[in-house]
């Protein structure tokens, strides 16, 4: 294992999946490669039913991080890490 820097992590990664968008992120934190990964995926949503369906989802087995609650920026966000380890956000867009 390589001690990396921000220079050489990934800030973000776009990936279109159906009508979905998943991001990922590197995990920078010095212990995030022993604990199970340095990344985190991001899912953009812009239906709350749907994304706390999957925050649920994901959360069955796994841990919440942070609540999926509204925020300045979103209508609902929270961070979870399922049953496999993988770290989540699943973020839903304000309704315009």
């Amino acid at each position: 294992m390589s001690d990396m820097g921000p220079a050489e992590n990934i800030m973000h990664c776009t990936i279109k999946v159906g009508d979905s968008t998943i991001m990922m992120c590197d995990d920078s934190r010095p212990d995030a490669a022993a604990g199970g990964g340095n990344i985190s995926l991001a899912i953009g949503l812009n239906d709350p039913a749907l994304a706390k369906q999957i925050f649920e989802n994901l959360a069955r087995d796994g841990s919440v991080v942070m609540p999926l609650e509204k925020t300045f920026w979103a209508e609902a966000f929270g961070m979870v890490t399922d049953k496999f380890g993988i770290k989540w956000m699943v973020n839903c867009d304000a309704p315009k």
